[in-house]
């Protein structure tokens, strides 16, 4: 009969290959909804990570706006200048002022 390795040496191998897996796996996806002040609905605004643009965010009516994104700090590209979101791993609101 096959016994199970319960070392202290089996148990760490075994706890940097599921960080191996963690890390090799992409964040999970946040939804990021708010307000956006300074722009008129219709309004198509860039967003992006590590100066690439990762989406479009479009600006609905009464201001609103949706956008799914993986988990992390993101740049939003207003006309006049850029602003600072966060996505997390589960729904956030952020209100954004142009």
């Amino acid at each position: 009969m096959n016994k199970v390795d319960t070392s202290w040496r089996a148990l760490i191998v075994r706890c940097l290959l599921l960080a191996g897996l963690a890390v090799s796996f992409p964040a999970s996806a946040g939804l990021i909804q708010g307000v956006v002040t300074g722009v008129a609905p219709g309004a198509t605004l860039d967003v992006s990570r590590n100066g690439e643009i990762v989406a479009k965010l479009t600006v609905q009516s009464g201001q609103l706006y949706s956008i799914s994104l993986d988990t992390g700090r993101y740049t939003v590209r207003c006309p006049s200048k850029t602003v600072v979101i966060f996505a997390l791993s589960g729904p956030v609101v952020q209100n954004i002022s142009c």
